[in-house]
């Protein structure tokens, strides 16, 4: 717990670690609780890698379930701003604003939203306060509320003149994994420049709720900053 924060902005319980062999195999974080209206929840970590970098490279798994069928709201990605939330602590008030659509000032943000949850679902790309891209799946392609882990990979790439961001998608990652697919691929977001930044997720419920955890998280910044040594 000295490497992230866990914040309940909303209606309890609170997001915690759940132990292996309650949930899954090994320790998992419960973010969001089934049944829970009105609950909005946060895990921000603290920085390690200080500075600025060419590219950002996140994998994590995710599973969302829900015992009803029509279920809300969904979570996201976010890198935050180090200038404007500190290296260290609760990061972004989510509650300023619907976290699965993270328009929040000077974040980059992934977002995955499951409501209306019909016959499709929708991941979008977010950056400064505004979306640039929201993307349909349909639940026959890949239904992210499946109630199995899924494997996001979300990558930025600086470039000249701005970023571009692709997320691939694997689902059911600890059973029979499906093909990846990217429903955003090389998508320029212009103006948007390295900053220094951590992690943070979050993850919300309204009148509807679902069950949210999250597993294996891995952030890499690349490559290190500083000259390199040529031999």
């Amino acid at each position: 717990a000295t490497t992230y924060t866990l914040t309940q902005y909303g209606a309890s319980p609170a997001p915690a670690v759940q132990p292996a062999g309650t949930n899954s195999t090994g320790k998992l974080l419960r973010l969001l609780y089934d049944g829970v209206n009105g609950s909005a929840n946060t895990i921000a970590f603290r920085q390690t890698a200080p500075g600025l970098f060419p590219s950002v490279v996140a994998d994590f798994d995710f599973r969302i379930a829900s015992s009803i069928n029509n279920l809300a709201d969904g979570f996201a990605f976010m890198l935050i701003p180090t200038s404007l939330y500190g290296t260290n602590g609760p990061g972004v008030n989510i509650t300023s604003a619907a976290v699965e659509n993270p328009n929040y000032t000077g974040v980059f943000g992934i977002g995955f939203r499951v409501y209306p949850h019909t016959t499709i679902n929708n991941v979008s790309a977010n950056w400064d306060g505004s979306r640039l891209v929201d993307q349909p799946i349909p639940t026959t392609t890949l239904d992210l509320a499946a109630g199995v882990f899924h494997h996001a990979k979300a990558t930025l790439q600086y470039v000249t003149g701005g970023a571009l961001v692709t997320l691939t998608l694997t689902r059911n990652i600890n059973g029979t994994p499906g093909t990846p697919f990217s429903p955003i691929t090389n998508l320029f977001i212009a103006g948007m420049n390295p900053f220094d930044c951590r992690v943070q997720f979050g993850g919300r419920t309204g009148g509807l709720n679902l069950a949210l955890d999250l597993d294996n998280c891995s952030v890499q910044f690349l490559p290190k900053p500083g000259p390199l040594a040529f031999e």
